[in-house]
């Protein structure tokens, strides 16, 4: 898994240790932006992965005891240096750094900013919050229907990787699944299988005006059908 999900300054510590991680960096991040709103600059502009997580400790402190110090999958070595040459300490009075800011509003925010995820708020509970319950309406909110697409899943080998590409193109050119079949002569069954809701038209010229679907070939043969 990668880290490159989030910019720099927004990044959760797991990803910054390169540990697994899964939706509480999205509450992460959520936190860090509310926070620039409060203060209207960035609260943990790093420079660098390891200067990010200093400037994390910085605020939030290093607790005792944390699930990244000692686990296999953290595999940023300087930054679990870092945290195992650090001692806990408890960080600053975060209650000073937004003095005027809403009270739950702080709760919900020191909430999203938890070092360890496990201890961090969830989706469900940020929006259930207090300082969020006025704009909250739970019959209002729908269930995914999967927790990920199966196709990051899905053990693909060039080829696939290519046909699926090209079936992403011929989405918005459907006219290369034409010239594809036209070419190979071996599926030209392959012709009538056009996305839904395009027929065929005229092919005809334009002079001086190359463009539309397929620079410098003229103009595509192919258009989205109008709807009734």
């Amino acid at each position: 898994m990668t880290e490159y999900v989030v910019t720099r300054w927004y990044r959760a510590p797991e990803l910054l240790l390169g540990s697994a991680y899964g939706e509480g960096v999205d509450l992460w991040a959520a936190g860090c932006i509310f926070a620039e709103m409060l203060g209207r600059k960035p609260l943990f502009p790093g420079e660098t992965y390891v200067h990010q997580l200093q400037l994390i400790m910085n605020v939030l402190g290093v607790p005792e005891e944390h699930s990244f110090k000692e686990n296999p999958l953290a595999n940023k070595l300087k930054g679990r240096q870092l945290l195992s040459r650090t001692q806990a300490v408890a960080g600053i009075d975060t209650s000073t750094m937004f003095p005027n800011a809403n009270p739950e509003g702080l709760d919900l925010l020191w909430k999203m900013l938890v070092f360890d995820v496990e201890k961090r708020i969830t989706v469900e509970e940020a929006l259930r919050h207090p300082y969020l319950a006025m704009y909250y309406d739970e019959e209002r909110e729908s269930t995914p229907v999967e927790k990920f697409q199966s196709f990051d899943l899905d053990d693909l080998d060039e080829t696939d990787l290519k046909e699926l590409m090209f079936k992403e193109i011929c989405h918005f050119h459907p006219e290369e699944m034409v010239k594809r079949a036209q070419q190979q002569k071996e599926h030209p069954e392959t012709v009538e299988k056009l996305p839904p809701g395009w027929v065929k038209r005229e092919s005809r010229s334009v002079p001086g005006k190359f463009y539309y679907s397929n620079p410098k070939r003229g103009i595509s043969t192919w258009i989205k059908e109008e709807m009734d």
